[in-house]
């Protein structure tokens, strides 16, 4: 495997550890991807899916009414 130069990283989309979560669901949609890279600098923290953030979000009890 070749090694990725600096101009090949930049074209990755990505998240930043400080960023919020609404932020990353726009960036979800905006780019047509499913999971992000979450960095801040050079350091990868790891990375986020859209399940990550909706399982929540589903999971959650219905509301009887």
């Amino acid at each position: 495997v070749d090694e990725m130069n600096y101009a090949d990283w930049r074209k990755v989309v990505s998240v930043n550890l400080a960023d919020s979560v609404s932020h990353c669901v726009d960036v979800f949609f905006k780019h047509n991807v499913r999971h992000l890279p979450v960095i801040d600098g050079s350091h990868l923290y790891g990375t986020v899916s859209l399940r990550d953030i909706l399982r929540p979000i589903l999971e959650q009890p219905h509301a009887s009414t």
